[in-house]
């Protein structure tokens, strides 16, 4: 007797114990996911926050520019940003240079990227290709009428007006609009 009583303590003990470290294996497990939905949402919450930086730090730039223009200082780009009267007074009289034209928008994370590129590519090619940009937010009308649907949108335009522009959506590498440069649009100048 005594020692089923040992035994029945024991395995009430030890169900006890099973009973206790299941408990606590459920409350880790329960903060472990409580962790886990606060670190997505802390990393929700950094993601937003990185977003708003690039947004504060494209309006300040933007503010610079226009503080530089207003103040008639070099703002250091060589893309040319025109608007919309001034992209078709270009292209129409103006054309003695093939026409990189670059379709973008600010909030357009590609197009940040693709800006990069072309800022490089305008340095590499200065004086042999132009290279303009159009804020497809701020040109609405254009950009429907040129059914732009895809950003970024690049328009290479030869300064052969017999010849047609060659048009490209979506994140391209500068190799291949290097290539496109040299081979389709360099061939007569």
């Amino acid at each position: 007797m005594a020692m089923a009583f040992a035994v029945e303590g024991v395995f009430s003990l030890r169900s006890t114990t099973n009973k206790a470290s299941s408990l606590a294996l459920q409350r880790n497990i329960s903060a472990a996911l409580t962790l886990k939905s606060d670190m997505r949402g802390a990393s929700l919450k950094i993601n937003h926050q990185l977003l708003q930086l690039v947004v504060d730090v494209k309006r300040s730039s933007r503010f610079a520019a226009a503080a530089a223009a207003a103040a008639g200082k070099e703002t250091g780009s060589f893309v040319q940003k025109v608007t919309a009267r001034e992209l078709n007074e270009i292209v129409m009289n103006h054309r003695s240079l093939p026409i990189v034209v670059d379709f973008y928008a600010t909030w357009c994370g590609p197009c940040i990227l693709m800006a990069q590129e072309l800022e490089s590519l305008a340095i590499e090619y200065a004086g042999d290709v132009r290279f303009l940009k159009v804020d497809t937010d701020e040109e609405q009308a254009l950009a429907n009428q040129l059914e732009i649907r895809g950003l970024p949108t690049l328009v290479f335009i030869n300064q052969d007006a017999e010849k047609p522009a060659i048009r490209t959506e979506g994140l391209l590498p500068k190799d291949e609009i290097r290539n496109i440069i040299d081979k389709d649009l360099k061939q007569t100048s």
